[in-house]
């Protein structure tokens, strides 16, 4: 697999996956795009430890957010729960395409 196509296709496909999975998202799909793509590069780092990385930087883009407009815009229980439906999709979906891709040439 080309590291460097996927992680292309994650921030293509990741903010459009992410807001149809869970529109509420919507806010935050880039920050939490960006944090997978840094998840991804983590060395050694298993799935679990990943969504724990990508759930770190939308939360800190939740806070920030809520303390921007003095009022909780994004609950935080709910965001978590959104990630933990949507980037398995986005995982999915781009693994998919990059498969077909690879399949193509």
């Amino acid at each position: 697999m080309n590291k460097t196509k996927w992680l292309s296709l994650v921030k293509l496909l990741a903010p459009i996956i992410l807001t149809t999975v869970k529109p509420g998202l919507a806010p935050i799909a880039g920050n939490i795009t960006d944090a997978i793509n840094e998840a991804e590069q983590l060395k050694g780092a298993k799935g679990t430890d990943k969504l724990q990385h990508v759930k770190n930087i939308a939360n800190s883009a939740a806070d920030a957010i809520n303390n921007a407009k003095s009022k909780e815009v994004i609950d935080k229980a709910t965001l978590n729960k959104a990630i933990d439906d949507s980037v398995n999709t986005v995982i999915s979906v781009v693994n998919m395409v990059q498969k077909k891709s690879d399949e193509v040439k």
